[in-house]
C-alpha cells in the first residue's frame, strides 16, 4: 500500500540523496553490516542515475585459551593469545538504469583496499613463541605433529565488479541484491 505522496513520486533517490546499506540473508539467520565483508555501505546520488558509493569494515579478533594443572610432579601452563584485525575501505561508482517506479537496476565499480594484522603468542612451562602477522595451527596425524600458518596477515588492493538492483517498498526504504566478482 503506498500513499498519495508515494504515487505522484519517484520511490527512488533523487539527486544529493544519501543512502545506507544493512543486509538481512535470511538463508542462515543472520544480520550483517553489508554483504560478505561486513561493510557499512553509503551511497551519494550525483544524478538520479549515478551514485558514488564508500564502504568501511573493521573485523577485531581477540582470543585467549589457557589449559594448566597446577598440581602434582607434571604440572603444566599453556597459554594461546590470539589477536587479528582487519580493516578495509571501498570507494566506487554505481550507474542506475531505467526500470519501473521501484525497481532500480545497475552495474558499477568500485577500488577496494584491505589490512590484516595477526599476532600470536604460545607459551607454556619451558618457553614462549611469539608469531607476527599469522597464527600457528597444530594438529596430530598419526605419530607426527603438523603445525600450519593460519590467519595470514596482508594488504589487498582489488577492483570489484558488480551488479545488481534496489527494489523500493516506500520512499526511503528498499531491498537491494547485488552480485559481486573481485579481482585482486
Amino acid at each position: 500500500q503506498t500513499t498519495k505522496i508515494d504515487t505522484e513520486k519517484s520511490l527512488k533517490p533523487t539527486t544529493k540523496s544519501l543512502t545506507t546499506e544493512l543486509n538481512v540473508n535470511p538463508f542462515n539467520g543472520q544480520i550483517s553490516l553489508n554483504n560478505s565483508l561486513n561493510q557499512i555501505k553509503f551511497r551519494y546520488f550525483v544524478s538520479p542515475s549515478v551514485a558514488l558509493r564508500l564502504g568501511f569494515n573493521v573485523t577485531r579478533i581477540d582470543s585467549s585459551i589457557n589449559v594448566n594443572n597446577p598440581y602434582g610432579t607434571n604440572s603444566y601452563f599453556d597459554n594461546d593469545q590470539k589477536k587479528s584485525t582487519t580493516v578495509g575501505a571501498n570507494f566506487g561508482v554505481e550507474k542506475h538504469f531505467t526500470g519501473t517506479k521501484r525497481l532500480s537496476p545497475y552495474i558499477g565499480a568500485d577500488f577496494s583496499i584491505t589490512t590484516r594484522s595477526a599476532s600470536e603468542v604460545l607459551s607454556n612451562n619451558q618457553s614462549t613463541t611469539t608469531v607476527t602477522n599469522a597464527w600457528y595451527y597444530t594438529y596430530y596425524s598419526g605419530n607426527a605433529t603438523i603445525t600450519e600458518i593460519t590467519q595470514p596477515g596482508y594488504t589487498r588492493y582489488g577492483l570489484n565488479l558488480f551488479t545488481g538492483f534496489d527494489f523500493y517498498i516506500a520512499r526511503h526504504f528498499f531491498f537491494g541484491y547485488e552480485f559481486d566478482y573481485n579481482i585482486s
